[in-house]
Order: C-alpha cells, then structure tokens, then sequence
C-alpha cells in the first residue's frame, strides 16, 4: 500500500481557489450536465467471513473515475460513474498481503443536494458492479449498493471541488460472501448549460427594456 501527498495538495489548492474573491453563488441549476473525474483517496473493502481485503490509498495506486449527471431540479442530479485502477488485496488472518488486481465499476447515482449557495452539502445512492481482475486466477464481479456523504465547494458556477465519503455494501457472488467498503474521495466537477448559464449569457449589458437618452434632445430625458 502506497500513499502519496498529491491528494491534500489538490485540496489545499482547491479550496485557495474556492476562497477568492467573487466566488459563484451556486451550480447552473436545473437542466445543467455535470461532468468530473473522482479520485479515490482512500478505499478499503473487507469481506470478513472470508478474511480478505482490498485497499487502496493515495492517488497513485487508487481508483479513478469518471462520471456524467444530469441536474433535474435545482437539488437533484441523476449520473453515473465509470471506475477503473487497481488494488492491492491482504489477509487479515495472518497470511500478509497477497496480489495486486485491476479494478473496472460501472455504478449509477442518485444525488440531493441541501442549501443554495457555493457551499451545498449532499448525500446520495448508488448501485452497481465492480470487476476485480487479478494478476493470476478468475476475475470476480462484486455487487455494490451505498450510500455517499459530501459538499460541493464551488469556485465558480460552472467548477467545484467535492470531498465525499461512501460506505457500502458488498456481495461478491464468486466466493458467496457479503463484506462492505468505506471510501474517501475528491472529485472535480465541471457544471455545464441549465438554467444559471442560459440567465447569465441572456441579459445583456445595455439591457433590452429603455433606449439611451439623447444629449441633444431634453425631451428624451422624460
């Protein structure tokens, strides 16, 4: 198991940008699309009946994803995240670590987001499947259903910074255990079209209501 710094300095650097001046009010708003990558900065599954787990930790070797939303209201976003990297597996019954795996997740989202402004903290589901491909043996798929805990920390309406924490449950079908997973990750977020976008781009400097008035002509003033 390896563990890098780069993830606190990405935080460190993330949160100087969301403290400047002129920060955004909050996300586009409803019909907006919302695309991030996620790392995974901490991950750890443990299935114990069978006394085997896997972790990750830092961003090299982690997890990666990367995800789609779409915002259907002002506080509900629909998604999905596709996940790939690998792992480093142990036993927790004396045996030590054992083999490393390549990791592939598809899992859709739900997300609620609480409070308008540029800080909106939210809890979310999601479900899905992961792949775990080991170096020697036969990939196993693994069941996953959850629950996530966040905030979007917004630099701008259309760019945020998220911390989150998931805690799942897991069912891996090829060993016929159950286990569960906590997981610590970052994300960066990019808050596309809706309703703050179209607004912002339509109003227009000069306005669309009265014409300017004419210095030569008193009358243009009343």
């Amino acid at each position: 198991m390896r563990i890098t710094i780069l993830p606190f300095l990405a935080l460190v650097a993330a949160l100087s940008i969301t403290l400047l001046p002129g920060a955004a009010s909050a996300d586009q708003g409803e019909g907006a699309l919302r695309v991030g990558a996620d790392v995974y900065v901490l991950d750890l599954s443990v299935f114990p009946d069978f006394g085997d787990a896997n972790v990750q930790a830092g961003v090299l070797p982690a997890q990666l994803a990367i995800g789609a939303g779409f915002q259907l209201t002002s506080d509900i976003v629909l998604g999905a995240r596709a996940t790939f990297g690998y792992a480093s597996s142990f036993n927790f019954g004396g045996v030590g670590f054992g083999s490393e795996y390549g990791v592939l997740s598809f899992l859709p989202y739900f997300e609620y987001m609480f409070v308008d402004g540029d800080i909106r903290p939210f809890v979310g589901a999601h479900g899905g499947v992961t792949g775990y491909f080991p170096e020697m043996g036969d990939a196993e798929a693994i069941a996953i259903a959850g629950g996530e805990f966040g905030v979007h920390l917004f630099a701008d309406p259309a760019f945020s910074f998220s911390p989150a924490l998931w805690v799942n449950f897991l069912y891996n079908g090829f060993i016929e255990r159950a286990g569960f997973s906590i997981g610590l990750l970052v994300s960066l977020e990019g808050w596309l079209f809706g309703e703050g976008s179209r607004s912002s781009s339509g109003g227009g400097g000069g306005g669309g209501g009265q014409p300017a008035a004419d210095p030569t002509d008193p009358e243009s003033y009343y």
